[in-house]
């Protein structure tokens, strides 16, 4: 979830899990699925696929399923350190709120996930190591400025509240009061003000807030714990990358279909290479003789998929596929783009004070009710400005029980304002455009949070007229 200029104890974690990999050598192995790409969704569809193969003892170590069947599953991962992972970089976000039903039944799945964790990922009856993947359900908030913007989030909070977790995750680790759907309240600017007084409500329509299941965790935490569980089913990781594959390429198939009943397009074999020097020159290669292969690297997806449809075909000639420069009938339309996240801290000495003591030329960002008093945050939801698109959220672990706002009183025995929030917003789409040069994540876009970020939080929440930057990094988002 921070960064390891943060949390320096993740340095020492990121540089452990470098052992769990085997560099590959000249060799050639065959294995039912080949999974490119070793984060959370690659884990993910590691863990899931070796569960299916375990039976229903989820904390098995027979390879073998109640058929007497194996699967055979390896990870190739160029980077275990994990240090350019999008995960790693992000702010860690789970929420249910969209407008598409599929998106939140696969949310509601996640939170569920998260929720069991702990016991999901157990190795075994007797592990004695606790997977804390700090899901923290402080929820996400989006809040509307106009009418268009307010009849959207009634017509999401209508989608968001007729999917179900249709008893995802066993259907049993669901220990909240809110069932198995998502728990999101729709609320008008009295509410949002009650609920949280720190917030300028004085061109806010409509607020949707997500009361629990929403919020964040550590994504480090959760891949270690994933990576750690796979390996005790089975699943093998390899520190490499694809150069190269071998496709089943029939003529006689039908051309405008990537997987005609001739095994069109279908990966055969896929080449593996180990980085051997600081240039990331290829090293030695290991072919996989696949049966499926899974692409799941994320942002750098579409140029592995390039890179699988640019290979040879079946009898060892180049591949010509005529419909596309790289062979690919229908691209992957995802592109990797920059995202910055700022570290800031508030002051949380500051006085409370009514906006009409403040200077004259930041009136202008302050609320306009002069009654109003600056409130630091004592934990704020992952909240979504609207127009600008500017986030923020308080980073740290708090407890539940101890973030609630309402009724703010410095003096009724909760812990005070940590101060901390992790901040960011995607750039103008006249400049966001794809990142060729990964060198360009080695620091953050301060523009954007002079000309953009800072503005809008300083208009959303006055405290935040007194923030440092503590820290900032950048990491790739997949954008269509």
């Amino acid at each position: 979830m921070t960064p390891t200029s943060i949390r320096p104890v993740a340095t020492s974690l990121l540089l452990k899990s470098k052992r769990g990999f085997a560099s590959v050598g000249k060799s050639e192995n065959t294995v039912d699925t080949l999974i490119i790409g070793g984060g959370p969704m690659g884990l993910s569809t590691a863990y899931h696929l070796a569960l299916r193969h375990h039976g229903d003892n989820v904390n098995s170590n027979d390879k073998n399923n109640s058929n007497g069947s194996s699967c055979s599953i390896t990870i190739v991962e160029r980077d275990p350190t994990y240090a350019r992972s999008s995960a790693t970089l992000s702010a860690g976000g789970i929420r249910q709120q969209f407008s598409l039903k599929e998106n939140v039944q696969m949310s509601l799945y996640g939170r569920d996930f998260l929720r069991q964790a702990h016991h999901l990922l157990k190795v075994h009856d007797d592990d004695n190591e606790i997977i804390d993947v700090q899901f923290q359900e402080h929820g996400y908030l989006f809040l509307a400025s106009s009418q268009k913007g307010k009849e959207q989030l009634i017509r999401n909070h209508e989608v968001q509240l007729s999917a179900t977790a249709g008893g995802y995750c066993g259907g049993n680790g669901n220990d909240s009061n809110d069932g198995n759907g998502a728990n999101i309240r729709l609320m008008d600017p009295s509410q949002l003000k009650r609920k949280f007084p720190w917030l300028n409500t004085s061109d806010i329509a409509l607020g949707s807030y997500g009361e629990s299941g929403e919020g964040w965790f550590d994504p480090w935490a959760l891949m270690r714990g994933l990576k750690r569980k796979c390996q005790s089913m089975g699943v093998t990781f390899v520190k490499g990358y694809p150069v190269g594959a071998v496709r089943c390429y029939d003529e006689s198939s039908s051309s405008s279909s990537s997987s005609g009943s001739g095994g069109n397009g279908r990966v055969l074999s896929v080449d593996v290479a180990v980085d051997e020097n600081e240039k990331g020159q290829a090293g030695e290669v290991t072919r996989y003789n696949v049966d499926h292969v899974v692409n799941a690297a994320g942002a750098h997806c579409s140029r592995v998929m390039e890179t699988l449809a640019s290979g040879t075909t079946e009898n060892g000639t180049k591949n010509r596929h005529r419909h596309h420069s790289r062979h690919l009938i229908h691209p992957i339309p995802v592109e990797p783009r920059k995202r910055s996240v700022f570290f800031i801290h508030c002051n949380t000495d500051q006085h409370h004070q009514s906006s009409s003591s403040s200077s004259s030329s930041s009136s202008s960002l302050l609320p306009n009710d002069n009654d109003d008093v600056i409130v630091v945050p004592r934990i704020a939801p992952l909240t979504v400005c609207p127009i600008t698109g500017v986030y923020f959220r308080s980073e740290g672990s708090i407890p539940t029980a101890a973030a609630s706002e309402e009724e703010e009183d410095d003096d009724d025995g909760r812990p005070p304002p940590t101060g901390n929030f992790l901040c960011g917003v995607s750039p103008p789409r006249e400049i966001d455009r794809a990142i060729d040069d990964v060198s360009e994540l080695d620091y953050a876009d301060y523009e954007l949070w002079d000309d953009v970020i800072w503005p809008a939080l300083y208009h959303r929440v006055p405290a935040f007229g007194e923030v440092k930057v503590k820290s900032s990094w950048a990491g790739l988002y997949e954008c269509k």
